[in-house]
């Protein structure tokens, strides 16, 4: 099933599709912490979470996967490691229905602030906060010894690719080509991926890779993106000041 937002309405889906096959079913959770969510515009309440949780587990779904992101506005440390608690309280869930520990595969992704969105102004976290996220995660996960929880993570460098290119200017022409004449080909897959490759194309033209995905705008700054419309920029604004009031 694709992956689902999380409300009161998805405690109904397990009985409106009891006739499937129960494969696994995906939620994307955004973040373990409430007032996260909120920052995200993703209100989601852990009471309703875990209430569909159950539900599942009792029209008869055995394996579930979640999707998190790291590196959200207004973030700690504890945020990131409450993914795992929160995934192994999921899991061991399943034993108020038939006794048995849930299987989780949980998906962790990088926050890439995206153009045309109210975090377009914000910089993406350095690659070294993502590099001790992950260890944090799976060193809580091995705390609580928690076997059944599979973790995935994203491509850090992928993500911090993402973030240079998609916020940045004309001057990356020369930068995609020059890496595209160097060998990148099809880079979504992991196994064709080579930063170092995309690292000497941006060096070549005298930027660094991190410092583009690091950068933050000023709100009276002209975007890079700006004259191909989007969203209103005052709209936009207004939903990031609100973003980053709940950030206090």
């Amino acid at each position: 099933m694709p992956s689902l937002r999380v409300d009161q309405q998805l405690k109904l889906l397990p009985k409106l599709v009891t006739s499937v096959r129960k494969a696994g079913l995906t939620i994307a959770v955004e973040a373990a912490n409430e007032k996260v969510r909120q920052i995200v515009n993703k209100p989601l309440k852990d009471e309703d979470l875990f209430a569909a949780v159950e539900a599942a587990y009792r029209a008869g779904w055995q394996r579930l996967k979640l999707y998190f992101m790291v590196g959200l506005p207004g973030e700690t440390e504890q945020d990131i490691k409450q993914i795992a608690d929160l995934a192994f309280q999921l899991a061991r869930l399943r034993k108020k229905v038939d006794g048995k520990t849930g299987q989780i595969n949980v998906a962790v992704s990088w926050f890439v602030p995206k153009p045309h969105t109210p975090f377009g102004w914000l910089a993406q976290k350095p690659k070294s906060y993502f590099e001790h996220a992950k260890q944090m995660i799976l060193d809580q996960k091995r705390k609580l010894r928690a076997k059944f929880l599979q973790f995935k993570f994203h491509d850090i460098g992928g993500s911090v690719l993402e973030s240079a290119i998609g916020r940045g200017d004309r001057r990356l022409c020369d930068v995609i080509e020059t890496a595209w004449r160097d060998g990148a080909r099809f880079d979504l897959w992991d196994e064709c991926f080579d930063y170092e490759l995309w690292q000497r194309a941006f060096d070549k033209f005298g930027m660094d890779i991190e410092t583009a995905a690091q950068k933050q705008f000023g709100t009276d700054e002209i975007l890079p993106w700006e004259h191909l419309g989007g969203p209103d920029k005052k709209y936009l604004l207004s939903h990031l000041a609100e973003a980053m009031k709940n950030c206090l």
